[in-house]
């Protein structure tokens, strides 16, 4: 198995927003992550908190970035919202920067209870930990203060201000008072162009925070394809005069995923730089031009085993006298025209699919409540012949995606101004995390407490973990 250990001061991130500790994969991801040197997670709500917090201790304290600002239903309930779509655009989602609402957010965290508890013990060793709390896309309350505007066009930004402010002197205290080590913000707003409703400038951050010793962070996306705003961003803060700007830690999310309206819609498809490894030995998915061979032979298994010949045959037999099949052969051969029905809707979609997500979808919804409304269960044979079909399936399926994905790139669409021609033998993932690589801040001092930018990326597998250690390692 391939080995790599990662430098004290990584830039690579564990986005756990997620994941959850009641998922085996889960903890096992995370626990990979801790053992190969990865020392900063990105957390959303207290189970992705706590699945962190299950893998430290007192030789491996690690940096937590736990976005707040969200919350299902009553204002307390506190709502887990994927890192990848802007949450301003999800009805079910209401956001705050309320003061008590924000503490107690903080005050539910595992990481500060186990500190505060730790404190209460006289052993004062999980302060080693970094709890950094962002408040999460601050530009949702920006919108609801234009909306609240009997004239928007007479808006006035200081009631926003105002709010940002006061949930940042909020933060500040609980620094203060040693529950939380700093503070940020997480901006899906800071990279969308000047003219989006949800935009938020930089410049709104940095004279607010700058009012506040402890805000250290800013976190907003960036990969190859939505580089347009956020490059130029990242740019102007790693150059900028003023020591309030280029000594903040930007936190990079999104690496990987991009959104053709910045993120910012309810049920867009993203486009994934992801490439995949290939069940039986095929490879990976960059090698590999046209749909694998071995899902046409698995393909064809399965049309052949589920054709029913014997029983259409006897069936027309019958016919001629009168006859008719057995309630049990009739239900065998319902049941095999369903499933041939199925895999023929699914052979048909193989290389149509755009994202994994979709696909999925489409097994979920459809397929998975099909098979198991007509079949209480399959014999051995028909099980293997069935499994080994989905298997393939899975592998063509993910083939397909990434051949559809690196040609949008190296054709331009989504509607982003981008044309990059990858070559066959890097991967997506390797094309990805190395750009932004490329775009770090690499006149760091060794010297210093870690590094100035930081790749968040979401990897709820131990293999993605470790594959992606290697990407960035090298």
């Amino acid at each position: 198995m391939f080995t790599v250990s990662l430098p004290r001061f990584s830039t690579i991130c564990l986005n756990a927003s997620k994941l959850s500790h009641s998922n085996p994969r889960h903890l096992l991801a995370v626990e990979k992550a801790i053992s190969l040197g990865i020392r900063h997670f990105e957390a959303d709500g207290a189970s992705s908190e706590q699945l962190i917090l299950t893998h430290t201790n007192d030789s491996h304290p690690v940096t937590v970035f736990s976005k707040i600002g969200y919350f299902e239903g009553e204002q307390g309930e506190q709502g887990e919202q994927g890192e990848e779509t802007a949450a301003a655009a999800i009805p079910k989602l209401n956001h705050s920067m309320n003061p008590e609402f924000l503490k107690n957010c903080v005050y539910d965290s595992p990481f500060v209870i186990d500190r505060i508890q730790s404190a209460a013990r006289g052993k004062g060793n999980s302060e080693e930990h970094q709890l950094v709390f962002l408040l999460h896309n601050p530009e949702h309350a920006q919108l609801e203060s234009q909306s609240s505007q009997s004239n928007p066009d007479n808006y006035n930004p200081q009631s926003f201000l105002q709010e940002l402010t006061l949930a940042m002197s909020t933060l500040q205290s609980l620094c203060d008072s040693n529950q939380i080590t700093s503070f940020g913000v997480s901006s899906n707003g800071l990279s969308l162009p000047p003219s989006h409703p949800l935009h938020l400038p930089l410049s709104t951050i940095i004279a607010t925070g700058a009012q506040f010793d402890s805000f250290t962070h800013l976190h907003f996306p960036l990969n190859p394809l939505e580089k347009t705003f956020s490059l130029p961003l990242l740019k102007s803060i790693r150059t900028s005069p003023d020591p309030r700007v280029n000594g903040l830690v930007t936190v990079l999310s999104r690496p990987l995923t991009c959104y053709p309206d910045g993120g910012v819609g309810e049920k867009v498809i993203p486009v994934k730089l992801v490439d995949y490894e290939l069940p039986n030995g095929n490879g990976w998915s960059n090698k590999i031009q046209e749909t694998p061979k071995s899902y046409s032979s698995a393909l064809n298994r399965a049309l052949g085993h589920f054709d029913a010949v014997h029983l259409l045959e006897k069936e027309a037999e019958l016919g001629d006298s009168g006859g008719k099949l057995s309630p049990e052969e009739r239900e065998t051969l319902d049941g095999c025209r369903l499933l041939l029905g199925l895999i023929g809707s699914l052979d048909r979609k193989v290389g149509l699919y755009s994202s994994l997500e979709s696909y999925e979808d489409d097994l979920a919804r459809e397929v998975i409540p099909a098979i198991h409304g007509n079949f209480d269960e399959l014999d051995e044979e028909s099980s293997g012949v069935l499994g080994e079909f989905f298997k393939e399936l899975g592998g063509a399926v993910r083939q397909g995606v990434a051949k559809r994905t690196r040609d949008m790139v190296k054709e331009g669409g989504c509607d982003i101004d981008f044309d990059i021609d990858i070559d066959s033998g890097v991967r997506l993932q390797e094309f990805g995390l190395r750009w932004l690589k490329d775009h770090e801040d690499k006149d760091k001092d060794e010297d210093e407490d870690g590094p100035k930018t930081i790749i968040s990326v979401g990897m709820p597998k131990e293999e993605y973990v470790v594959d992606n250690c290697r990407i960035v390692n090298n």
